[in-house]
């Protein structure tokens, strides 16, 4: 349950913050139909809204917004393994993140003279 309670934070956490009356109109109504919480929580809420069709069986991708570049990100890139991206930005920087956590993996490279548009 708490695996299945972090992907409803990640997938709904943002409209919920924003207001949270989304609970009941952005998140209840369009959790997968084969999700644990979907099922626990049907009985604790009977009258929200539902959909009938065309919701998903599982959750997601988890979204994750990568923060450091001071200026647009021109180019990503991923890495043959998929625990890398590296991204090029016009603040003339290169950055490598862990592409689960988001997290930087060193310091940003740089010595570009320019933009960076690819990677």
């Amino acid at each position: 349950m708490i695996s299945e309670a972090t992907k409803f934070v990640n997938a709904f956490g943002y409209p919920i913050s924003q207001n949270v009356s989304h609970i009941y109109v952005s998140a209840l109504p369009f959790l997968p139909s084969k999700s644990a919480v979907l099922q626990r929580i049907r009985a604790e809420f009977r009258n929200t809204l539902s959909v009938e069709a065309g919701t998903s069986e599982q959750w997601p991708g988890v979204r994750q917004v990568f923060t450091g570049h001071s200026q647009g990100v021109a180019s990503v890139a991923f890495s043959p393994d998929g625990t890398r991206i590296v991204s090029g930005s016009y603040d003339t920087t290169i950055r490598i993140w862990d592409a689960v956590s988001g997290v930087p993996i060193a310091e940003p490279l740089r010595g570009c003279l320019g933009r960076v548009c690819s990677v």
